[in-house]
C-alpha cells in the first residue's frame, strides 16, 4: 500500500528497546506501528530471540520478514518458513566447545541455539566428553544446524575471557546482548548483515530507500551503523548512543511511538 512511509524499512530490537519487560509492548507503540504500516511502511524485529517468538506477543504485527537470533535467521512468520540462515559450521562449534571446556573454567556454560530451540551445555557436563555433547546436538533435529552460541560468565563477561575468545576465533564476531553473555556469530552474521540482506530480499535500494534501525545494546551496533537513520533509546549503552544518528526516549517512554512521530514530521 502506498503512503507517506512507503519505501521505509524500520527494524527494531526487542528486549530493552521495544519492551522493558521482554513480554509486553505498550499500547502507544502498537498503535504507532499499526499507523506506520497502514501508511506503507515495513516494520520488523531484529532480535536475539528465536524466530517464532513474536507470534506470542499480543498485538504485535510484523508486515515483513523477521530477523532472529541476532542476525543469523530471516524468517517469514506468515508462511512459517525460513527465508535465509547463517549457521555456524559444525567444525567451528566443536572448536568452541573444546576451547570452553579446556581453556575457560570460569565460564558457566554454553547456550547453543538453532532456529527454534536451544540447549545449555554446563561445565559439569563436560567430564562426560565433548564427543557425547556433540552427538547430543547432531542427533537432535531441533538443535541443528546451530545458528548462535553464547558463553556465559557470572556476574558478567570479563575483558580477559572475551579477549581469550577473540584471539582464539578470529573468524568469528563477538557481541553482548546482556552483561553475562558473550555471543558468537560468523563474520557474515549479525544484525547489520541481516538488515542488509533483508533489504536485498525486499528489492534493494530502489524499493527500500530508507532503513531505520533502533536498539540499545552492543549486538545492535552493526545494524545502527548500517542504517540510513540509526536510533538509540535513552537507556542504551554509551557506544550505541555514540554510533546512532539520533537518541530518543527510553524503552519505558514508548520509544517506537516517538521515533515514528519524528519520521512523520
Amino acid at each position: 500500500m502506498a503512503g507517506k512511509f512507503s519505501g521505509i524499512l524500520l527494524c527494531s530490537d526487542f528486549d530493552g528497546t521495544l519492551t522493558a519487560d521482554g513480554r509486553t509492548v505498550s499500547r502507544e507503540n502498537l498503535e504507532a506501528i499499526d499507523r506506520f504500516e497502514s501508511e506503507g511502511g515495513l516494520f520488523t524485529m531484529a532480535s536475539g530471540r528465536f524466530a517464532d517468538h513474536f507470534d506470542s506477543i499480543e498485538g504485535l504485527h510484523l508486515n515483513t520478514f523477521a530477523i532472529a537470533l541476532n542476525g543469523n535467521v530471516i524468517y517469514d512468520q506468515k508462511a512459517r518458513r525460513t527465508v535465509w540462515t547463517n549457521p555456524i559450521p559444525p567444525e567451528t562449534l566443536e572448536r568452541i566447545m573444546r576451547f570452553t571446556a579446556e581453556e575457560c573454567p570460569e565460564s558457566r556454560g554454553l547456550h547453543i541455539n538453532s532456529i527454534f530451540n536451544g540447549t545449555v551445555l554446563r561445565p559439569e557436563e563436560y567430564p562426560d566428553g565433548i564427543d557425547a555433547l556433540l552427538d547430543k546436538i547432531s542427533s537432535d533435529p531441533t538443535l541443528h544446524p546451530v545458528m548462535k552460541v553464547i558463553v556465559r560468565q557470572i556476574p558478567q563477561i570479563s575483558p580477559e575471557l572475551r579477549a581469550r575468545f577473540e584471539a582464539a576465533f578470529p573468524e568469528l564476531m563477538f557481541a553482548q546482548s546482556w552483561p553475562e553473555g558473550l555471543e558468537m556469530n560468523t563474520l557474515t552474521g549479525g544484525k547489520g548483515n541481516a538488515v542488509r540482506k533483508l533489504r536485498e530480499l525486499l528489492g534493494g535500494r530502489e524499493v527500500i530507500h530508507t532503513v531505520v534501525c533502533v536498539g540499545d545494546y552492543e549486538n545492535d551496533l552493526s545494524m545502527i551503523e548500517y542504517a540510513d537513520i540509526g536510533y538509540a533509546v535513552a537507556n542504551a549503552i554509551q557506544p550505541v548512543k555514540d554510533a546512532a544518528d539520533r537518541v530518543t526516549v527510553s524503552n519505558r517512554e514508548h520509544a517506537l511511538a516517538r521515533i515514528l512521530n519524528d519520521l512523520e514530521h
